[in-house]
């Protein structure tokens, strides 16, 4: 006599609710906040240490893609080149001497 032995499968989390969501904000998984004025403009992103999607600004979306060093040299060569004062600050008057 012999016993076949199957190994386990592993049953992975998902998360359900028990109407079916038809706006982003009432998923589960998603952490926005209160939608006013305030969180207008921002991007949906994923946060990995709460695994839940929030929403962010585009500098705070820039800041943590750079925290590694890893941006191509062709970008940082493109923003340098086409940075100027112009574009920062217009029509910049020094007065007279």
């Amino acid at each position: 006599m012999s016993f076949v032995v199957r190994k386990q499968s592993t049953t992975t989390k998902k998360l359900s609710s028990p109407v079916p969501v038809t706006r982003m904000r009432d998923a589960l998984d998603a952490d926005f906040g209160t939608l006013d004025s305030v969180q207008d403009g921002r991007f949906v992103a994923f946060n990995a240490s709460t695994g839940k999607f929030n929403l962010t600004t585009a500098d705070d979306l820039f800041a943590q893609a750079i925290e590694d060093g890893s941006l191509p040299s062709g970008f940082i060569s493109k923003i340098e080149n086409e940075l100027t004062f112009d574009g920062i600050i217009p029509d910049i008057d020094g007065g007279t001497f």
